[in-house]
């Protein structure tokens, strides 16, 4: 029997015709090429808002760390690494929380995160509630997916908007809420009011689940973002390392009593191989590094203080996250080209990151911008009224 000259030709029509109407909705994605960073050319989306990873006394010292680069397995087949559970006590103390552990991804972390919070309701009541801010990072979004948590359960809402929430927790009748957001939101820049949502679950016992990815490293004496935990029982954050902290990896902390629902349920932390030893310790040591050397936060402090009194484009963000919604994709993509021209290169965010109605470039300042460069890109900003 003849074989077919394309086993895959099927496949890849059917591909092709997905793509297809990606690329007619403006939505299809490719990788971007490397950006070269020039005289003429500077690039506004890198999320290292302190340019620790162009920090040469830091990346000599980490470069310099004796830590194996591999753990080889699972840390709850093989045993446990003391040099992790170290890191781990080292980030507790960070974020002034009962437990910390560490994922290999952000990504991982909430996925993971979702899958131990889904099994503490009690089967005899209704199911959980799950009140998630409508803007939560698409990781949420899929751990709710991946635990089994049904449609009917979740409510989106804008956590911003503080009377919103409490009106869904008074209407709601379920024996457990989970209260989900991000202290500044990455697609907006805006922060919720944490003390206030925090003060609300307290009310009956409730969860407070806050993402500091766009936070941690950023604020306070020890690097530990907006939100300290001060070993509150009723309060989770997760801690992406790879922005900020310009490395990899996430830490969840919390409770001591949740320590164990993590161990015994998140799936993505059970069958995954642990975080590299290499990679933990850099992270451990680049908190001692912000801690030690405030001087990154002031200047990113000072940067954003700086945008944000001479700016008169109409964005949102007060903080290093600045967003210039658009009506549609097709005037994003025209303004990007504008700064492209202009010599500022600038990430189109478009659906599924936001909804289809909110398009936008999202500008990311940094604590190694000079006064030098942020004139000028004040100047295009306000000039070429995108």
């Amino acid at each position: 029997m003849q074989q077919p000259t394309d086993l895959s030709f099927k496949l890849k029509q059917r591909v092709a015709k997905k793509l297809a109407v990606l690329d007619a909705k403006s939505l299809i994605r490719e990788l971007p090429s490397e950006f070269v960073k020039s005289e003429t050319q500077h690039s506004l989306a890198s999320n290292d808002y302190l340019g620790l990873s162009q920090c040469k006394p830091l990346q000599k010292i980490l470069s310099n760390l004796d830590i194996p680069y591999g753990f080889g397995s699972s840390r709850m087949l093989a045993g446990d690494d003391k040099g992790l559970s170290q890191v781990e006590i080292a980030l507790s103390h960070v974020k002034q929380s009962e437990f910390s552990f560490l994922f290999p991804t952000g990504y991982q972390a909430n996925i993971g995160l979702c899958q131990a919070l889904s099994n503490i309701k009690e089967s005899s009541l209704k199911d959980t509630a799950w009140i998630v801010d409508q803007k939560m990072h698409m990781s949420v979004r899929d751990g709710m997916m991946a635990s089994g948590v049904s449609k009917k359960s979740i409510y989106r809402v804008d956590t911003c908007d503080f009377e919103q929430v409490e009106k869904i927790f008074e209407e709601l009748s379920s024996s457990h809420k989970i209260l989900m957001t991000e202290s500044i939101f990455s697609m907006s820049g805006k922060r919720a009011p944490i003390d206030s949502l925090l003060k609300l679950c307290e009310r009956n016992g409730d969860l407070l689940v806050v993402d500091e990815a766009h936070s941690i490293g950023c604020f306070g004496k020890r690097g530990e973002g907006l939100v300290s935990h001060d070993y509150h029982p009723l309060l989770i954050t997760v801690n992406p390392c790879g922005k900020a902290v310009s490395l990899q990896g996430a830490f969840v902390s919390g409770p001591s009593w949740f320590r164990d629902v993590i161990l015994n349920y998140s799936r993505s932390f059970i069958y995954s191989t642990g975080i590299s030893p290499f990679m933990a310790k850099a992270i451990e040591t680049t908190f001692e590094w912000i801690k030690e050397n405030q001087s990154h936060l002031k200047s990113l402090s000072d940067v954003t203080r700086y945008f944000h009194d001479r700016c008169n484009l109409h964005y949102f963000g007060k903080d290093h996250i600045v967003y210039i919604p658009f009506q549609n994709t097709d005037l994003a993509s025209q303004a990007k080209d504008k700064l492209r021209a202009c010599g500022f290169e600038t990430p189109l965010i478009r659906f599924p990151t936001v909804s289809i109605n909110e398009p936008g470039l999202r500008v990311s300042l940094r604590g190694d911008m000079n006064q030098e460069f942020l004139d000028e890109l004040i100047r295009v900003f306000n000039d070429c009224k995108i």
